[in-house]
Parts: C-alpha cells; structure tokens; sequence
C-alpha cells in the first residue's frame, strides 16, 4: 500500500490472494494508522471483495478504482486521472510509469 502524498509504502506478505487474508493484513497494517486513515482506494479484485470489513475496522471510506480514475483532480486542471493517462498513451512522446 502507497500513500498519496508521500508515496510512503507499507508492504506484507500475502500468503493466499484471498479477501479474507487481504483483509487481514490491510487491517493489521493500518491500524496504528487508523486516526489518520480517512479513505482507501483499490481496484475491483476479488481478493478487495470484503472492503466494508476494512472500512468499517479502520473507520475509513473505500473507493474502487473507477471512482478514482474518473474524479477531476484540481492538480490536473480540473481533469481527470483517465483523461491525462489516455491522453499520455495516445501521444507515443511521452513514457507511462506503471507501478504495482
């Protein structure tokens, strides 16, 4: 898990990609963190399907990665963050940094 602003990482091993252990370890990794937890956001995986246990554990509020892609961001312009990736791969000029 990355931070937005920081980019600070917190990482686990995983042993079985599965919601319950996901979950798990998202919970026992942000919990000394929880005061300052106020939103998570993931992709659709199975493996996020138990979200509301995560939420409701750290009281903070999940996205999925739709709703994140398609918010307009004020540091963009008013734009949003699939607008400037398609518009990133559609140019060829410029490199598109993936990151897991």
């Amino acid at each position: 898990m990355n931070e937005l602003t920081s980019r600070y990482s917190l990482i686990a091993h995983v042993s079985f990609k599965t919601a319950q252990a996901v979950s798990d370890t998202m919970i026992s990794l942000l919990r000394p963190f929880s005061c300052c937890v106020h939103t998570l956001n993931t992709d659709d995986g199975k493996e996020f399907a138990q979200h509301e246990r995560i939420a409701s554990a750290l009281d903070a509020d999940f996205f999925n990665m739709h709703r994140l892609n398609h918010r307009p961001r004020k540091c963009l312009g008013f734009k949003t963050h699939h607008e400037i990736f398609v518009k990133q791969l559609q140019s060829h000029r410029q490199a598109v940094a993936l990151r897991a």
